[in-house]
């Protein structure tokens, strides 16, 4: 078995686990077991069930996760193998 073989068996593997993962917590969300309410909105000034106004801050991380994971996903599948760094600190 040839490398480029083995990365590939290896790259699809990884790919279930985190297919398997994601339907996993979509499920959960589904099923009512992960809340979603206020995932977006800063807390209440009067207790922490109360949700407050939505929270930009909490709203850009929320689409800067996905943006990267994306990117990083399209780059992986476009290569055929994970996207490696340019350069580190001990370089």
């Amino acid at each position: 078995m040839k490398a480029p073989d083995l990365a590939l068996i290896g790259f699809v593997a990884i790919i279930i686990i985190i297919l398997a993962f994601a339907a996993v917590v979509l499920w959960q969300v589904f099923a009512g077991t992960i809340k979603l309410d206020g995932l977006i909105a800063e807390l209440g000034p009067a207790k922490p069930s109360d949700y407050g106004k939505a929270s930009l801050s909490r709203f850009q991380f929320l689409l800067f996760t996905f943006v990267v994971a994306g990117l990083f996903l399209l780059l992986s599948i476009e290569t055929g193998a994970f996207v490696k760094s340019q350069a580190t600190c001990w370089d």
